[in-house]
């Protein structure tokens, strides 16, 4: 009786080959920075006492630099940040985002909440998205108007179809005082190829 064996060199091969392709990607894959937002940063490193004050300092080029920065929201909040943001100035891709979110010592629990974190402004949107890769998770964002327009969050300016903005679990309110005035929670985008994710 003639016996037949078979090879074992295509499953070698294969095995070889997604070895390569994890090790690839684990070798380029992007290196996570991260930033905390306290209302007291006494003895933390990286850490800024309002959002605003963390974007202005850490603008850069996250493509080329093979980064992401993760930005955590955490601690106690006895008082609110009170500074607009604008998320702008920096390069941005798929693998190279920047990633804002409330940890659960500072996230409401769906309902507003004083003790929590919450970003609290009277002029202009509460915050600017200018970036295409940008994540927005679990804020309380407040904007009190007594005249003009009354936006949570805004972005109008993000106008990449490969875009990725993700606004998620926040609260959004406003007054919304004085005649003729007007307000959303979240506007965008006058560039309908952008790619924008909503939901709570």
């Amino acid at each position: 009786m003639q016996k037949k064996f078979k090879s074992s060199y295509p499953v070698l091969l294969f095995a070889s080959l997604s070895l390569f392709f994890f090790v690839f990607h684990l070798a380029n894959a992007a290196t996570e920075t991260i930033s905390t937002i306290r209302q007291n940063c006494t003895g933390y490193a990286n850490c800024y006492t309002s959002l605003s004050l963390w974007e202005s300092t850490r603008q850069r080029d996250l493509v080329a630099l093979n980064e992401l920065e993760t930005v955590i929201i955490e601690g106690v909040w006895t008082t609110p940040d009170t500074t607009a943001v604008t998320i702008d100035g920096w390069t941005t891709g798929p693998s190279n985002y920047i990633n804002i979110y409330t940890a659960t010592d500072a996230r409401h629990s769906g309902v507003w909440d004083t003790s929590k974190y919450r970003l609290e402004v009277s002029s202009g949107p509460v915050i600017n998205i200018m970036e295409e890769y940008t994540i927005i998770d679990g804020l309380q964002i407040f904007r009190n108007a007594n005249a003009g327009t009354d936006n949570g969050i805004i972005s109008l300016n993000v106008n990449n179809a490969n875009s990725d903005v993700r606004i998620s679990n926040n609260i959004i309110k406003g007054n919304g005082l004085g005649v003729g005035n007007y307000g959303s929670g979240i506007q965008g985008v006058y560039n309908m190829s952008a790619v924008f994710k909503i939901w709570n």
